[in-house]
């Protein structure tokens, strides 16, 4: 089912006709700020627009929408050059790109498996097994020393960033692991079987360009070139953010059996890592970690088990996506007021917010596309100059 709708105000350009109809004490030389608005919005959906309803039955369907917004603030000008050319009405911004309403809504699904690997409950508190394995580098870690050349910083680079940052993050985990366990035990014990809700946020991009240009076409059409006493100068800002979130509801059950010293003991090895799983296996395999960098293959494989938990269920989950566009048109310049050349300002905006949502999945693929960070690329580089 698709839905448009217009909410209201003008989209047209207005003239001499125009104003001399509707309201003859614009005939002044001096501009007078006005704004024009229109705003859009379409509504994607199949099935039931609403949340679960209260029994927890998942009831509810795919549903997007779109809002596009123009404003424009213009000036209100008599604009003449001698006695051949003139022209009464608006001046506005002209913006380079403006948002049309696409055919579907930014889809959100191939975030699912990402968040629900963050939402799950009854997780370790200690990866036990992946910071035993990774104590087979500590020996070579004692003996490096660092050398002045690139390839001897490149190599220091690498054994911190995959060395030392690594081991220290294991003790303070270790550490607070330690502190907490028989707490964290006590509350599984009290939510196994219960119903346990959960939230996950992830922004997946936040990029801002500028771009700055001249030229007498930054205005919306006034007539003849004659009226432009210069080049306007044109200041162009877009800004897209895009955030994803998501909510679920799990339950899960814990290892059957008398709870008895064995069982505790078995449980406390769960908490601590030391139960093998799929997600163990997975980030021993050497260069996973580059792979989770451009995909969500890890977040799959951890998602495969339960964790401490011997079962583990949603009885709904979904992801939400938000994503903002807005692009800002400043425009200034020199127009020939009544023959007399003088500066003026106006301002255009776009916004397009489409909002989506979505039933999640557990196992969906998805590519990661967020661009790589300055300490990737590092990364990256350190590893290069170190294999040259």
């Amino acid at each position: 089912m698709i839905k448009s709708r217009v909410l209201g105000g003008k989209n047209e350009l207005v003239g001499n006709k125009y104003f001399y109809e509707r309201d003859p004490r614009y005939y002044r030389d001096t501009p007078v700020y006005s704004v024009m608005n229109r705003t859009q919005e379409t509504l994607f959906s199949n099935g039931n627009y609403g949340w679960q309803d209260p029994r927890g039955r998942n009831v509810g369907g795919p549903f997007g929408l779109i809002h596009t917004s123009y404003t424009k603030t213009g000036i209100d000008a008599y604009l003449r050059r001698g006695t051949a050319y003139s022209y009464r009405g608006k001046v506005l911004a002209k913006l380079s790109n403006t948002f049309t309403m696409p055919s579907t809504w930014a889809d959100p699904s191939p975030f699912g498996a990402t968040l629900y690997s963050r939402m799950k409950p009854a997780e370790p508190q200690f990866e036990g097994l992946n910071a035993l394995y990774e104590l087979r580098e500590v020996p070579n870690m004692l003996r490096q020393r660092f050398n002045p050349d690139l390839t001897g910083a490149s190599n220091y680079w690498l054994a911190l960033q995959f060395g030392w940052k690594p081991l220290l993050s294991d003790i303070r985990s270790l550490i607070n692991t330690q502190r907490i366990a028989e707490q964290y035990l006590k509350q599984l014990l009290r939510d196994n079987g219960r119903s346990v809700r959960r939230t996950a946020k992830m922004e997946v991009s936040s990029t801002t360009s500028r771009t700055v240009s001249k030229s007498y076409a930054h205005i919306e059409d006034i007539g003849v070139t004659q009226l432009h006493a210069s080049e306007h100068e044109r200041i162009e800002t877009l800004t897209v953010v895009d955030n994803v979130w998501a909510s679920a509801r799990f339950r899960y059950w814990l290892p059957g059996g008398p709870r008895d010293i064995n069982w505790t003991r078995s449980m406390l090895a769960r908490i601590y890592g030391l139960h093998p799983r799929p997600s163990v296996v997975y980030n021993a395999v050497p260069w996973t970690w580059l792979i989770d960098w451009f995909t969500n293959i890890g977040d799959i494989i951890d998602n495969m088990s339960p964790g401490v938990a011997e079962r583990l269920a949603a009885d709904y989950f979904y992801v939400m996506r938000e994503k903002r566009e807005t692009l800002v048109s400043e425009v200034t310049g020199r127009l020939y007021f009544d023959n007399v050349p003088r500066a003026f300002s106006v301002s255009s905006t776009a916004k397009r917010v489409t909002k989506a949502r979505v039933s999640g999945s557990p196992f969906g693929f998805g590519i990661n596309e967020s661009q790589l960070s300055p300490m990737q690329w590092s990364i990256l580089g350190a590893l290069g100059k170190s294999r040259l």
